[in-house]
């Protein structure tokens, strides 16, 4: 028996993997329940805040819109992250950004920190990352100034 633990968007996805194949799922209740309500109120007062203050938000669409994926702390390599509730993957996905915390965060270009950056300010939001020098679907690093 083999068991395996998933973060995603902060919920923990938890399968147990027992004889030929065989899988039994466990999630957390928010995870499930924003699943079912198609990601309804739970995964609007995530998104915006309401909910997980505090966090750097990344969407996948300019305006805040599509999938989304919150960060409390520096993640040098966004391959590894999802939007919340799905398959897609984070990597050079995003197209705006709210920065909920009290922290400036440098998204940057490349997995470790390196390449094209741009700042967020502490307490900020762009609605289009089109316009910064880390352009439009290109983040693959997020870092934290503390």
């Amino acid at each position: 028996m083999r068991i395996r633990n998933r973060i995603l968007g902060g919920a923990a996805l938890t399968a147990v993997l027992v004889g030929s194949g065989t899988a039994a799922v466990g999630a957390s209740t928010s995870l499930s329940a924003a699943r079912q309500a198609g990601h309804s109120r739970l995964a609007a007062s995530e998104a915006s805040g309401e909910a997980a203050g505090g966090k750097l938000w990344l969407y996948e669409h300019d305006g805040f819109k599509g999938g989304f994926a919150g960060f409390t702390g520096t993640d040098r390599d966004l391959t590894d992250n999802y939007w919340y509730g799905t398959s897609r993957r984070v990597d050079n996905g995003a197209s705006s950004v709210k920065n909920q915390t009290r922290y400036g965060v440098t998204l940057y270009q490349n997995v470790g920190c390196t390449g094209a950056h741009s700042y967020e300010r502490p307490n900020s939001e762009d609605k289009d990352l089109s316009n910064n020098d880390i352009r439009d679907n290109r983040t693959s690093c997020v870092y934290f100034h503390r």
